[in-house]
């Protein structure tokens, strides 16, 4: 069993996967860790699966997956499976600077039950922010969980916590679903304050029309948690 496996969904990334591996890797073995990366590629139209297993092939400490549907909860789920770690770890690729990874490690390594993430303060617009603003009070309002950014990423479980779960969300409900139950579970969640949300390359992949899927997928998550 490793000491932390970190889980990397892959979309359309080929630009920047050398990047990635290139800022983590010399910093995580910094950190004296046993860990393993897990990449999982879901729905790309490009290389990206390609250069994962190039760069998987040269380092053992490397895995690579390949989903043909895309989501990011379906490559979320897919990597939580492929784990055998102390502490699972997922965040957005694109997105994560290695010193906010370093410094939700740190705290999680101070206790195995806790779940450690990201609180970002700094958005890229004013619409972004009230947006967010709005998710996370219908969070708090359908799921009763005292977070101020239930999508921000990285966030680090218990690995046993985690695999003892049966999640459902294949898309980006999967963040709202795993508050939730951490909230069901009387899971200590602290959340960390990062600043830096520039991307490496790309643009997101939360437009309008999904962000509007989101808000009402609350309802029916909030049912089938109540079920469940």
């Amino acid at each position: 069993m490793k000491e932390l496996a970190i889980v990397l969904p892959i979309y359309n990334q080929e630009s920047h996967i050398e990047i990635i591996i290139n800022n983590f890797t010399p910093e995580l073995e910094k950190e004296n860790i046993d860990y393993e990366i897990i990449f999982v590629v879901n729905g790309s139209k490009d290389r990206s699966f390609e250069k994962c297993l190039d760069i998987a092939s040269t380092n053992p400490k490397i895995k690579a997956y390949e989903l043909k549907e895309s989501g990011w909860g379906r490559a979320v789920k897919h990597g939580i499976q492929q784990a055998n770690a102390r502490w699972i770890a997922y965040t957005n690729s694109a997105r994560t600077h290695i010193d906010d990874l370093k410094t939700c490690i740190r705290y999680a390594q101070v206790d195995d039950s806790t779940v450690v993430k990201a609180n970002r303060i700094i958005r890229e617009s004013f619409m972004r922010r009230l947006g967010s603003v709005i998710y996370n009070f219908e969070n708090r309002y359908f799921f009763k969980t005292a977070i101020w950014d239930v999508n921000g990423t990285p966030k680090i479980f218990p690995g046993e916590f985690l695999q003892n779960q049966q999640i459902i969300s294949n898309g980006d409900l999967i963040d709202a679903e795993l508050m939730a139950l951490c909230n069901q579970k009387r899971m200590t969640v602290i959340e960390i304050p990062i600043y830096a949300t520039d991307r490496i390359s790309g643009k997101s992949t939360t437009k309008l029309r999904s962000a509007i899927k989101m808000y009402f997928g609350l309802f029916k998550l909030k049912k089938h948690l109540k079920n469940g």
